[in-house]
């Protein structure tokens, strides 16, 4: 009989290389700390107030790079968020061994956790949730597919979000 595995809050402060290790190979878990969640929630409520404003802030009421210029009207703005993860979803080649998928979910998780990236505490929960997963898909939550080769530094980043938010594996 396999002992329980242990399990880190995610409290804002960095991991271990073992503690990584542990959540990557199964043994053990991530949860949010109650602290890390009001940090998120008031990091998220500070966006939504500034992205509902009238200023033009680059990226998030704003288009990108020739259209920086461009203000985006607020009922538009979660389809520009959609795009924008679906745009750096983009991948090639043999995927990522699960053991780096998911490590590389859990130092997504616990970076989110530090409450300065104005996300909403639920994606840092569904991360948690899909790590628990044994790779069946349940719900629609599974381990994502991450191709070696991406947009974006972190191969798995933007496949994760919109797994996480609900959205289409591309």
């Amino acid at each position: 009989m396999m002992a329980a595995a242990s399990v880190f809050e995610l409290d804002g402060t960095p991991l271990t290389i073992e503690q990584v290790a542990d959540v990557a190979d199964r043994r053990a878990r991530i949860m949010l700390s109650d602290a890390a969640r009001g940090r998120m929630a008031a990091s998220r409520d500070a966006v939504a107030q500034i992205a509902a404003g009238r200023d033009a802030v680059y990226g998030l009421n704003t288009g990108f790079g020739s259209l920086s210029k461009v203000r985006i009207e607020p009922d538009r703005l979660e389809e520009l968020q959609t795009n924008i993860v679906r745009s750096h979803a983009a991948g090639v080649g043999e995927p990522l061994p699960r053991r780096v998928v998911r490590a590389m979910m859990t130092i997504l998780a616990a970076s989110l956790a530090r409450g300065l990236s104005g996300v909403r505490p639920e994606l840092v929960e569904r991360l948690g949730e899909m790590l628990d997963r044994r790779g069946e898909c349940t719900a629609g939550v599974a381990h994502p597919r991450a191709p070696r080769r991406c947009h974006v530094p972190s191969p798995a980043a933007a496949a994760r979000v919109g797994r996480a938010r609900g959205g289409p594996t591309v």
